[in-house]
């Protein structure tokens, strides 16, 4: 089986808490339709884990914040790839660990929308940057799906 033939698992990490829903769901619809594309184009498949269709601030459904740690980074040790908005990154803790986590599991881990340089020991963490989330997806297409 090549790797165009493989079905990936892609995780979107990025800040949820003390934003809007809207700003923590928008960019991840957006990535969810980019891989469709990509599927539809390409044939590579993939399962797109958006944490912010399970848990979200708005509506809130879980008992504990260690319930809700525990279903995203059993999601994040699941996946081939974690895909981050790094908007905000250093205002994150949640995201900080998913990359943490990623990186002691020697999964790839793209950040776009970097603002800001991140600490030392999370950029150690990060495989590649990119500018844009599109661009995080034609890279996966490009080394991923061909």
């Amino acid at each position: 089986m090549g790797m165009k033939d493989k079905h990936w698992q892609v995780y979107l990490a990025g800040r949820m808490s003390g934003i809007s829903h809207s700003d923590a769901i928008g960019w991840r619809y957006d990535a969810e339709k980019l891989f469709r594309d990509v599927e539809k184009y390409h044939g590579c498949k993939f399962t797109v884990i958006n944490p912010a269709r399970y848990y979200n601030f708005k509506e809130v459904k879980y008992q504990s914040q260690r319930e809700v740690m525990d279903f995203d980074l059993y999601h994040v040790r699941n996946s081939d790839f974690i895909v981050v908005n790094g908007k905000d990154l250093d205002k994150s803790i949640g995201t900080q660990i998913e990359i943490y986590t990623a990186c002691q599991l020697k999964i790839p881990v793209f950040v776009f929308g970097i603002e800001q340089d991140p600490h030392p020991w999370i950029d150690r963490c990060i495989t590649r940057y990119e500018k844009s989330m599109n661009d995080v997806v034609e890279y996966i297409e490009d080394f991923y799906c061909s």
